[in-house]
């Protein structure tokens, strides 16, 4: 399961503005140049082992650097006392913001499938949970 996307951020040219003018463009092969690759613990305690970049690339996760898309690990089965967790990317982004018209084209992100939680969300400083954070897109597996 991969996910691609572009994202564009569009500031006003003025207080009342009736056009934007493009800020940032995240697409193409200096996407991942935006980010850095989470090698954290999951803050949600879930059972996952997060990449770095390099990582991500041997094991297919970035499968073209060119292309904004990533993934989780769906082809290896692991052992009940695997200690790490299944494989996969956790993207944040360099760049911080405080208003701009946010568009996304995401061409492909996965549904609510068991074990997996794709979001797309803005993050307000700091640790997610301990501030304000928006959620743009996201699905949960409910057992």
């Amino acid at each position: 399961m991969h996910s691609a996307l572009a994202l564009g951020l569009l500031s006003a040219t003025g207080a009342f503005a009736q056009s934007y003018t493009l800020f940032d463009n995240y697409n193409g092969s200096h996407f991942f140049d935006k980010f850095d690759f989470w090698t954290g613990a999951d803050p949600t305690d879930g059972f996952v082992d997060f990449l770095n970049y390099e990582d991500a690339q041997k094991y297919g996760l970035v499968a073209n650097p060119s292309v904004p898309n990533w993934g989780v690990d769906h082809t290896n089965t692991l052992e009940t006392n695997n200690a790490t967790g299944r494989a996969s990317v956790r993207l944040v982004s360099t760049a911080t913001y405080n208003h701009g018209l946010f568009i996304a084209d995401i061409n492909h992100m996965p549904g609510s499938i068991c074990g997996v939680w794709p979001a797309f969300w803005f993050l307000g400083g700091g640790v997610w949970y301990d501030l304000t954070w928006l959620i743009i897109g996201t699905y949960v597996t409910l057992m």
